[in-house]
C-alpha cells in the first residue's frame, strides 16, 4: 500500500468513482436510505481530515468523505499552466459523479478550506442539487484576494507563493515536502492542537504525490476561480441553498476600522442570511480541533436549526 493510500475507518466502506478526470475514492458511511451528505477536504489534506466528524454524522445521514481530485486516492487531470483541470467550476462534476453514482439528487454539500471553495461553487452552479452548504473557515475566493495584504499577507503567503508559473513552487517543494506540511500544520492549528504523529505522515506522504494538483488548485483560484466570483457577483448571482459558515475566532473579529469582519461582509454578498459560527481559540483545521461542535453545528444546519437561530448570525 501507498503511504499516500489510507484505509477506509470508522466501520466506513470505500468507493471508487468513474469521474470526468480520472477515479475519484471516497469513504461512505450511515444508512443508504438516508439523506447524504458530501465532505470535502482542504489544503494540505485528504478525506482522513474528516475522520472525527464523520461518526457524529453517519447515525442520521449517508456520509461521503471524498479525496478532490489529484489528492489523496483521487487521479487528476494533468493541469494547464493556468490551473486548468482543477478549477472549481471543472471541479463539481466530480461531486456530480459521485451523487449520480450513489443515486442522489441533492446533498448537504460541506467543505474546509480548498473544498469549501469547491462547495460554494458546486451551490451557485448546481443549486437544485444542493440541500444546504456549510463552509469551513473561508471566504469566497475573489473575497479572499481583496482581504490579503499586511499581515495577513504574511500568514497566507501560499495564495501567492504556489500559484506561480514555470514550475517554480513544485520544484522547490521537492524533497521538503514533510517540513512544508509540518510547518503548515503547526502555523494554521489553533494554540492547543497539534496533529497527532500518524496523521502529519499520511499528510505528508500524500502531499508529496498531490503537489502538482496542489499548484494548480492554487493557479486555478488566481486566474480562473476569482475571476469567475467577480463576474458571478457583478451579475448578481446569489447562493439560494441555506448556508452555514464556522469558522476560527481569529476569522471573526472586525476588521480594522469596520464594524464587521471580512467574513460577515464576504458571506453577506453571496447568501441572503448566512447562519455565522465562530468558535473561539480554534484555529484553522476545524473539523480535527473541535470536531464535537463543527458536528453539532453541520446537523443544526442540515435541519434548518441554525437558520431559525438569531443568534447564530453576529
Amino acid at each position: 500500500m501507498s503511504p499516500a493510500v489510507s484505509p477506509a475507518v470508522n466501520g466506513a466502506r470505500r468507493i471508487e468513482v468513474a469521474g470526468p478526470a480520472g477515479t475519484l475514492a471516497a469513504d461512505v458511511s450511515g444508512p443508504g436510505e438516508a439523506e447524504t451528505v458530501v465532505l470535502l477536504h482542504g489544503f494540505p489534506q485528504t478525506r482522513r481530515c474528516w475522520d472525527a466528524v464523520v461518526p457524529l454524522l453517519a447515525s442520521r445521514y449517508r456520509v461521503v468523505a471524498l479525496d478532490l481530485r489529484g489528492h489523496g486516492e483521487s487521479a487528476g487531470p494533468r493541469p494547464g499552466p493556468l490551473g486548468e483541470g482543477y478549477d472549481k467550476r471543472a471541479m463539481t462534476a466530480d461531486v456530480l459523479a459521485v451523487l449520480d453514482h450513489l443515486g442522489a439528487e441533492r446533498a448537504h454539500v460541506v467543505g474546509h478550506d480548498r473544498g469549501a471553495r469547491l462547495a460554494y461553487r458546486f451551490a451557485l452552479d448546481h443549486p437544485a442539487r444542493t440541500a444546504t452548504l456549510a463552509v469551513l473557515d473561508i471566504v469566497p475566493t475573489s473575497d479572499e484576494y481583496e482581504a490579503l495584504g499586511g499581515v495577513g499577507g504574511v500568514r497566507s503567503y501560499l495564495w501567492y507563493f504556489l500559484a506561480q508559473g514555470d514550475g517554480l513552487p513544485e520544484a522547490l517543494l521537492a524533497g521538503s515536502e514533510r517540513a512544508f506540511v509540518e510547518h503548515t500544520l503547526r502555523a494554521w492549528s489553533g494554540e492547543h492542537y497539534r496533529h497527532p504523529e500518524h496523521l502529519v505522515q499520511h499528510y505528508a506522504a500524500a502531499f508529496a504525490a498531490a503537489v502538482p494538483a496542489a499548484c494548480a488548485d492554487y493557479r486555478a483560484g488566481l486566474h480562473l476561480d476569482a475571476p469567475l466570483d467577480e463576474r458571478d457577483r457583478a451579475a448578481g448571482h446569489r447562493i439560494a441553498a441555506p448556508t452555514l459558515v464556522v469558522c476560527s475566532g481569529r476569522r471573526a473579529r472586525p476588521v480594522a476600522g469596520q464594524a464587521e469582519s471580512t467574513v460577515h461582509r464576504a458571506w453577506r454578498r453571496w447568501v441572503d442570511a448566512p447562519a455565522i459560527v465562530p468558535l473561539a481559540d480554534a484555529g484553522h483545521f476545524l473539523p480535527e480541533e473541535r470536531p464535537d461542535e463543527v458536528a453539532h453545528h453541520l446537523l443544526a444546519a442540515m435541519t434548518g436549526e441554525a437558520q431559525r437561530a438569531p443568534e447564530a448570525v453576529r
